[in-house]
């Protein structure tokens, strides 16, 4: 049976993405895992990446999260669940 394309994933869900892979993802930025949302938020919004944007950008399960993700840890995410 062939799988189904990925729906975008609830808002919420985007949010929590993000987040998360600033933390505990693979990156060399190293922000420390008890940083206060806010402060991730405004340091995204510093790179030119503004938030809400770009948790509509990530809704689509083929985006990645820019600055803090490589691709592979991305899809896994995304796509598996894990």
């Amino acid at each position: 049976m062939p799988l189904a394309r990925a729906k975008n994933i609830p808002r919420k869900h985007a949010r929590a993405l993000i987040l998360d892979l600033a933390r505990y993802g693979d990156n060399s930025h190293r922000i420390p895992p008890s940083e206060p949302d806010t402060d991730i938020i405004a340091w995204f919004e510093e790179n030119k990446q503004p938030f809400d944007a770009l948790i509509e950008k990530v809704r689509d399960p083929n985006e990645r999260v820019p600055i803090v993700s490589p691709r592979v840890v991305y899809e896994n995410v995304a796509l598996n669940g894990v």
